[in-house]
């Protein structure tokens, strides 16, 4: 869309063949061009993951459509003009609720690195929504459980756990970490809702608790 809200081009995806076909994750990379992706699905409880280049004009660059993507809840481009993905394992993969998902990949689409996290909790999918970088390019990770519980993590550049946690919550209310946001230095905001109140939260850069309020 141009500045005054006039739409300048549109491009349309279909992957999902009698199922549905959704974009969710999408962002600018350092050259201007886009990665957008999302999930894909024959049914409801039978989805995949997608991702898809195009340049600014919106023109195609790439599109992958493989049972072995994420379901791209959000992407987020590094300084070298790689980029990650959050997200879910595809359900076609996973023997039951799929582990929540973040991964890696180089300019061209190719996954460099897969990490995961699966509680196998009886209430709902494991699922990363957030994502931002420190200064040092490691990576902050936020997402909820299938045990109700909140999920941040560090990794470094390469996919290395630095610290991993589940924060518990009452198993039958609502316990999510949404969003995440690293400032420079290392400070880490992470929003999101426990029970039917918003919730925000402040962690130092070793995973340690600030403060919190609802």
């Amino acid at each position: 869309y141009a500045e005054d809200g006039t739409r300048q081009w549109a491009h349309a995806f279909s992957h999902g063949e009698e199922g549905f076909d959704a974009a969710v994750g999408v962002a600018v990379a350092p050259n201007g061009e886009l990665v957008v992706g999302g999930e894909a699905a024959h049914a409801m409880n039978d989805g995949w993951g997608w991702l898809a280049r195009l340049t600014a004009d919106g023109d195609p660059v790439w599109d992958l459509d493989q049972p072995d993507l994420s379901t791209a809840y959000r992407i987020a481009f590094d300084t070298d003009g790689n980029f990650v993905v959050v997200g879910s394992e595809p359900y076609l993969l996973a023997p039951t609720e799929p582990p929540a998902r973040i991964s890696r990949h180089t300019a061209d689409g190719t996954t460099t690195w897969v990490h995961t996290v699966d509680t196998m909790g009886p209430y709902a999918e494991n699922f990363a929504r957030g994502v931002d970088f420190d200064g040092a390019g490691n990576l902050y990770v936020s997402g909820s459980l299938s045990t109700r519980e909140r999920l941040l993590t560090k990794l470094t550049p390469d996919g290395a756990v630095v610290w991993e946690m589940a924060i518990p919550g009452d198993p039958y209310q609502f316990n999510l970490a949404t969003d995440i946001a690293v400032t420079h230095d290392g400070d880490v905001f992470v929003g999101g809702y426990v029970e039917h109140a918003a919730w925000v939260g402040r962690y130092d850069t070793d995973g340690g608790l600030v403060w919190s309020d609802m």
